[in-house]
């Protein structure tokens, strides 16, 4: 009877995993969703439009400049001046028209500064572009390890049954007392509950990670398909990230000197300042008190413009953009050196994860043969449940330290594969 109860909790454990699995899908295809049909990926479109257009405002002033203006007031007046008679109301109409010539070379620097704005606006996008593919591969590879722990937890769980049937086999024949069957019905209920704790865990994984592809929680969930694994392209990434910060191609560095070239644009726009203004401007005005009666003028010419004292304020604003550039140079340097230490850091990091799969991955071989055998001589009576029981763990601990290790090594695959700038593999 015991063995048929551990066959069918056996059998519920198998049929509630598998109603789980829902749709796979491959890390590509779920990066694919995500940049097309995200809400991050509705808000990077937007800030890219939003960027276009500030680049787009910066050469406004540049560019003619056409007003029109238009009034009707009705004028009443106790003045009895019988020499000035004073109307009853007044029409105005008139439009302007300007065009700057000359302003101490913001013309053509405003030009580069949209040019430097655009660039910067596009490296923006591919960053947080990038960002969002990184987020995604993180979330995939999360519901790839606890799809992992999920597995370890269902596998002790089995075994777990199969000692509760050994020792109840063992107690009918009268060699060992019925402690041994409390203590076997104790470590099944204590791996229900862990496998119950992990079957949650996973399910906020899965969640999050559909969260991340713009799928609301009441729709049909996708999951990772595959294992960890791992990752074989490391060394060819770390060289061309090596490669590239050397060119000075790398995405990071390309938005940092981007920035650094806004910012001396900036610098000089505001050196420009000092500088007069030349444009040649045309008018034209028509006013009366009647439509049929409007006097007309027109004027044409060129307008000169000079700020001889503004209180400091222009050599404020060129102190600013003059710190603001230093600020932008240093932050430049920052950068470079940041992902030199990143470069060191995730090749040190690699090459010790692999070392420590391979001795894992041994570890497990040792200790799944030591629970076999641990098992056959607890059968035999040669060591107590106990004893098996700590033999059991050893063997989950050992696949549980090794899910770990290739999910740290998918890790740092996924934030190295980030750093590598796509356009130059």
């Amino acid at each position: 009877m015991i063995k048929i109860v551990i066959t069918i909790l056996t059998l519920l454990v198998v049929l509630h995993s598998s109603s789980g699995i829902l749709h796979a899908v491959e890390l590509s295809e779920a990066q694919r969703i995500a940049c097309l049909y995200s809400d991050q990926a509705q808000i990077i479109a937007a800030e890219r439009q939003a960027d276009d257009a500030g680049a787009r405002r910066t050469t406004a002033f540049a560019r003619p400049q056409l007003n029109g203006y238009a009034s009707w007031f009705k004028i009443d007046s106790n003045d009895d001046n019988p020499l000035f008679e004073v109307p009853k109301r007044e029409l105005t109409a008139g439009i302007k028209a300007s065009q700057l010539l000359f302003a101490g070379g913001r013309l053509w620097r405003s030009n580069q500064l949209r040019d430097n704005l655009h660039q910067l606006a596009q490296l923006q996008q591919r960053s947080s572009i990038r960002e969002l593919e990184q987020s995604v591969a993180l979330a995939f590879i999360d519901v790839q390890r606890q799809q992992q722990i999920h597995a370890i937890a269902r596998d002790r769980l089995q075994q777990r049954q199969q000692e509760l049937g050994d020792a109840s086999a063992l107690f009918e024949v009268g060699s060992v007392p019925h402690l041994d069957v409390r203590e076997a019905e104790l470590a099944v209920k204590q791996a229900q509950n862990d496998l119950q704790t992990v079957d949650s865990e996973l399910f906020v994984a899965i969640t999050t990670f559909n969260q991340q592809l713009g799928r609301a929680a009441n729709e049909k969930q996708l999951t990772p398909s595959g294992n960890l694994e791992p990752q074989p392209m490391i060394d060819t990434l770390l060289i061309t990230l090596a490669q590239q910060i050397n060119a000075n191609s790398q995405l990071d560095l390309l938005s940092s000197r981007t920035t650094t070239d806004i910012r001396h644009r900036q610098q000089q726009m505001a050196a420009g300042e000092h500088w007069p203004t030349l444009a040649v401007a045309a008018s034209g005005e028509t006013q009366g008190e009647q439509r049929d009666e409007l006097d007309e003028t027109w004027t044409i010419g060129l307008q000169l413009d000079w700020t001889l004292l503004s209180g400091g304020e222009i050599r404020a604003n060129n102190a600013q953009a003059h710190a603001e550039t230093q600020r932008a140079y240093a932050s430049q340097q920052q950068t470079y050196k940041q992902l030199l230490a990143s470069l060191a850091n995730l090749e040190q990091q690699h090459n010790d994860l692999i070392e420590q799969i391979k001795r894992q991955q041994q570890a497990i071989q040792l200790a799944d043969a030591n629970y076999a055998d641990a098992r056959a001589l607890y059968t035999e009576g040669t060591i107590t449940l106990t004893h098996l029981g700590q033999f059991n763990l050893a063997y989950a601990e050992s696949r549980f330290s090794l899910t770990q290790m290739l999910y740290a090594h998918n890790r740092l695959y996924h934030e190295l594969r980030g750093l590598v700038e796509e356009r130059n593999l």
